[in-house]
């Protein structure tokens, strides 16, 4: 068994994991409309086994509608 990503009460649930080359970009969405687009090669490299790394930050109440690859 492999463990790939570790969740926390600090860190919540897993929101979207999609399959991303270093030359796509992301698309995140959330319910009250903000939008995010950025590089793949700016989002840092993780191993196994780790916290991940947040790529937005949501608002109290807010939940990510989508994500996408552009």
């Amino acid at each position: 068994m492999i463990k790939h990503l570790k969740c926390t009460d600090k860190t919540g649930r897993v929101a979207a994991i999609k399959s991303v080359d270093d030359n796509d970009e992301v698309m995140l969405i959330s319910v009250q409309g903000i939008i995010i687009r950025l590089n793949v090669s700016g989002i840092s490299e993780i191993g196994r086994n780790t916290q991940g790394v947040r790529v937005m930050k949501l608002d109290g109440g807010d939940k990510l509608a989508s994500v996408v690859v552009v």
